[in-house]
């Protein structure tokens, strides 16, 4: 298993302490990180344009997690119902709990 690095950001962005913080970084020390390349935000950028194009509102973030998922032919273990409809505009796997 990786992580995207952009899911490192977007997770330890969103806790309260420090505490959680430094708690939340170390339980995901072990995770490889998984950089972006330029092909990489080339291509989310295409997957966000298929989208919008059918009506359905991503946001940037959202296409490259999905665009290096589909990339590293990776299942994408999420709750987020936005990469449900994501996933019918690309080669998105999804992993739900």
């Amino acid at each position: 298993m990786v992580v995207p690095g952009i899911c490192v950001q977007e997770l330890l962005s969103g806790v309260r302490t420090t505490g959680q913080f430094e708690r939340l970084a170390a339980l995901m020390s072990p995770f490889p990180v998984l950089l972006a390349s330029r092909a990489h935000h080339v291509q989310a950028a295409r997957i966000a344009n298929s989208c919008r194009s059918a009506g359905v509102a991503v946001g940037v973030v959202d296409a490259l997690i999905a665009t290096l998922a589909v990339e590293h032919a990776a299942r994408l273990l999420t709750t987020d119902d936005d990469f449900h409809r994501l996933a019918r505009h690309c080669d998105l796997k999804l992993e739900t709990y």
